[in-house]
């Protein structure tokens, strides 16, 4: 799913800015060791940590997901490994704060999982956490 098809009413160059956005988050978890490449490693995952709601939200404008395609997507970005106890807890609270949905779906035979979407408040968020990690990427690279 676009930006544009998520409901943020931007154009194309939206989803220019959403991939620069990752890009910028993927830089950022490089310059401060979150791939595990730097001095700053031992301290990268709990910093990581901090920064995977509003990563999760980023990640739910690309397009809804269950917990485990984020958790893979989460590894891909960050190369660190985040296990359904962290990164489950964190759909609940970000779900109670109305800032995602979950709906069940069914899957096969005897199979349902849950794919959550960005609400509208999500979506604000995700214009701000934009905004902010832009102004941490043009810091980075002046």
């Amino acid at each position: 799913m676009s930006v544009e098809g998520a409901g943020l009413g931007h154009t194309a160059t939206s989803e220019i800015t959403l991939h620069l956005t990752l890009d910028a988050f993927i830089v950022v978890s490089s310059r401060v060791g979150l791939r595990g490449c730097s001095t700053l490693s031992i301290m990268s995952k709990p910093l990581l940590r901090d920064m995977l709601r509003p990563l999760i939200l980023v990640m739910l404008c690309e397009k809804p997901m269950h917990g485990y395609q984020l958790i893979e997507r989460i590894r891909d970005v960050t190369g660190f490994t985040f296990g359904p106890g962290v990164v489950y807890p964190l759909l609940y609270k970000l779900e109670e704060k109305g800032l995602i949905r979950g709906e069940w779906i069914e899957r096969g035979v005897r199979r349902r999982v849950r794919i959550y979407r960005l609400t509208e408040e999500g979506r604000k968020m995700v214009r701000e956490v934009r905004d902010l990690l832009e102004k941490v990427y043009s810091m980075l690279v002046s």
